[in-house]
């Protein structure tokens, strides 16, 4: 099996759309999980993804693979205080679609967990996550929890109205998708092309709704990981829409 040098393997704040991202300075090779259960939870002061050095215990864990140099991986330890007690960088085991690989990730000691917010979880999706940046001095602490508390609402309500629709979209889609396999006459076929082109329309209007309602906002609420899921979950429909067209397209209208 290769060695975990070279490869990293992120499970919370530094995947793509999460606060830390950006202090991640390496090459993404794609979804990635666990190849053994590990205890995740959300814990501490600044509700942080913490994952324990205690293989066999939870649940598989969902993340993502980067290969990365030494250099921004020493850079990641500071990130990660390693070195100080209870964070460690370990070499774990982990499947990417067939291959299974060793790669380092970033562990804790389970009395860092204090006080625990969640029980133990398999993907990491929660926006409570206080960057460094962000944590209030003594004195500022009321202020700031509240400021981020406003950040995370703003968010909240700027995708609501997108969120909502996505239910109805799915189904039509899935409908769509399943008789896209059988014969059906041409009127059929032009009446589900024309359902796809009122799809694609309410996706476009959906995509400038959110891009209107985050116009003035800060880039707290704009770049909030409950926004970038609502933008990567209109492109998977739009994809999904995209297939369907082209199978209506290539294929002839039963008699």
């Amino acid at each position: 099996m290769p060695s975990a040098r070279g490869l990293l393997f992120v499970f919370g704040t530094l995947k793509r759309g999460f606060p830390l991202h950006g202090d991640l300075d390496g090459e993404f090779l794609g979804p990635c999980k666990t190849a053994q259960p590990y205890p995740m939870v959300i814990a501490g002061p600044w509700y942080a993804p913490m994952m324990f050095d205690e293989p066999s215990l939870g649940r598989i864990v969902h993340g993502e693979l980067y290969r990365i140099d030494e250099a921004a991986l020493e850079r990641l330890d500071a990130v990660e205080s390693v070195g100080q007690p209870g964070n460690f960088r370990r070499s774990i085991e982990v499947l990417l679609g067939p291959q299974r690989l060793q790669a380092w990730a970033y562990l804790k000691a389970r009395d860092l967990a204090n006080p625990r917010h969640s029980e133990y979880l398999a993907d990491y999706r929660d926006d409570r996550f206080v960057p460094p940046d962000a944590r209030p001095e003594p004195d500022e602490a009321p202020k700031k929890r509240r400021a981020i508390a406003h950040h995370n609402q703003d968010a909240r309500e700027a995708v609501a109205d997108v969120v909502s629709r996505f239910q109805d979209w799915r189904y039509a889609l899935a409908l769509m998708a399943a008789k896209t396999g059988r014969a059906c006459s041409e009127a059929e076929r032009l009446r589900m092309q024309d359902e796809c082109r009122a799809i694609r329309e309410q996706l476009a209007d959906a995509r400038t709704e959110l891009i209107v309602r985050l116009a003035d906002a800060p880039p707290k609420v704009s770049g909030h990981s409950r926004v970038v899921d609502v933008e990567r979950a209109l492109d998977s429909v739009v994809v999904t829409l995209e297939g369907i067209e082209r199978g209506f397209a290539g294929r002839p209208g039963a008699n």
